[in-house]
């Protein structure tokens, strides 16, 4: 612009030029959305509703909390100079961030079995609903103060929205169970955020404006950042914390007495494999035995053929073993199952009950293993036991034999789809393992002299990893639940039976 022009232009002309030479501003119904207050506002408003109303499968009740509560984390931080009721929500909001991102880490361990404590999950869960309650208030607190300070007065919405949080919790202690209270407790929902929107709208009619604090790390940043930190920690939890810790030592000499009673069972037949692998304690029970009876079972999954193998021996005061086809669904591995039943030296009619595992080969160790059995003891009426029950778990590792105990072996409550009580044991084994084994035993006895021993022995094993929460085979057995990403889990069982006359 020459020196002429400057000085033949009035202000008006300037105004006008400088007008035509910027760019068009966006509609007002555009500029509003992306204003501070109306983002921040928008973030914790999702991010309540992903957190009160919630999708039972597939994950996605832990998954969509956790997305909420960073919506509310970026929410809360861009408000947090208007208010201190904002930076009260904001330090909840850190805290029960923290809470739901460290779930979906611990749910992808063995470590989560804490978590399902009936009393621990009460506690948490009331934790949970009072940090929720204390997000509302001060959220409520917040607009209260906004309000005040537009010179509006638009409602209370947020207040309903608190007393609608209570109602819901309120429902949940009656345990109400109705379709149509459930719709309308998400009618009444929608209608208050819908209250809230207009709510923050009016406010910005009022001229009410929000400069967004400033921060060091930007919303993507920070978000991205703690989705990466969720994700590696849910890949090394599922890696390194995923199996019981067992405590594997090497096995021991026997000593001159077991010997001696070892070499009376073999003469009995019990059978070697499953004699070699008893405790000193187990081995001691059994002195003085009479009989033995047993049953055995090969299985070979997934390679199209079932190699079946029974014995039967004939044994004194007319004891017959029968062994029961089970069934097993087609999978990739070798085991045999043997079932051994020895009748004491006592008064009574007891028998000792061992029921033996062993894997030909190495199916892949990834995570958890159990055994399930369910037994005549159930049958009150003609048997009884005295709930005392031993066993262990055996490999080879460069050539030596190492055992542990169970990490978990008791009684269980069935599932819903059962029951009955049944007995459990759940462990792990090396992934380096060769030739592992295992087995549990329990003392029974009759109530009458002619009558049927029944025991369904059942074993799950983990083949995969990708499920999400990370269920337990003991788990996966009793509550007959499937993880959200697929069942990552087979089953085999089979029937063992004897009858005494």
């Amino acid at each position: 612009m020459t020196e002429k022009n400057w000085e033949t232009m009035d202000e008006r002309e300037f105004e006008r030029r400088l007008a035509a030479d910027l760019p068009e501003l966006p509609p007002d119904d555009i500029a509003r959305e992306v204003t501070p207050w109306r983002k921040a506002v928008n973030r914790i408003l999702v991010g309540i509703g992903l957190n009160v109303i919630t999708l039972n499968f597939l994950g996605l009740n832990d998954f969509l909390p956790a997305i909420g509560m960073i919506l509310c984390l970026l929410g809360f931080r861009a408000l947090r100079r208007e208010s201190g009721w904002f930076r009260a929500g904001l330090v909840i909001t850190v805290a029960k961030t923290v809470f739901c991102l460290s779930a979906l880490v611990i749910n992808m361990t063995v470590y989560r079995e804490i978590l399902e404590d009936e009393e621990l999950l009460y506690d948490l869960g009331l934790l949970q609903a009072a940090l929720l309650f204390a997000l509302l208030i001060c959220l409520w607190g917040g607009f209260q103060r906004i309000q005040q300070r537009a010179r509006t007065d638009s409602g209370h919405a947020v207040g309903v929205l608190c007393l609608w949080y209570a109602g819901l919790w309120l429902l949940a202690v009656w345990e109400a169970e109705s379709l149509w209270i459930g719709i309308a407790m998400i009618a009444l929902f929608l209608l208050i955020i819908h209250s809230l929107s207009r709510t923050s709208h009016e406010m910005e009619k009022a001229g009410y404006v929000v400069e967004p604090a400033p921060v060091r790390v930007a919303d993507r940043t920070l978000a991205g950042t703690l989705t990466m930190i969720v994700i590696l920690g849910m890949v090394i939890a599922c890696l390194f914390f995923s199996r019981y810790p067992m405590e594997w030592t090497l096995a021991e000499e026997n000593t001159a007495q077991t010997e001696e009673i070892r070499e009376e069972l073999a003469v009995l037949g019990f059978p070697e494999a499953v004699l070699n692998d008893l405790t000193e304690e187990d081995l001691l029970a059994c002195q003085g035995a009479t009989q033995v009876v047993i049953g055995e079972e090969s299985y070979r999954y997934f390679s199209g053929e079932d190699d079946e193998t029974e014995e039967e021996q004939g044994m004194e005061d007319s004891v017959e073993d029968a062994l029961t086809d089970g069934e097993a669904d087609e999978a990739g591995y070798n085991m045999t199952l043997t079932a051994v039943s020895v009748q004491l030296a006592d008064e009574t009619d007891s028998w000792k009950i061992f029921l033996h595992f062993a894997w030909e080969e190495n199916p892949g160790f990834i995570g958890t293993e159990s055994l399930q059995v369910y037994g005549s003891w159930n049958n009150r009426y003609f048997w009884g036991w005295n709930e005392e029950f031993t066993g262990q778990v055996l490999c080879e590792r460069e050539g030596e034999t190492y055992r542990s105990a169970y990490h978990d072996l008791g009684l269980k409550t069935a599932a819903e789809s059962a029951w009955g009580i049944w007995l459990g044991a759940a462990f792990s084994f090396p992934q380096d393992c060769e030739q592992a084994r295992g087995y549990v035993s329990y003392t029974t006895y009759s109530y009458e002299e002619e009558t049927c021993w029944d025991s369904w022995f059942y074993y799950t094993h983990q083949e995969s990893r990708l499920q999400y929460p990370a269920l337990t085979a003991m788990e996966r057995h009793y509550a007959g639940a499937e993880s959200g990403w697929g069942d990552a889990f087979e089953t085999l069982y089979t029937q063992f039976y004897f009858e005494t006359e």
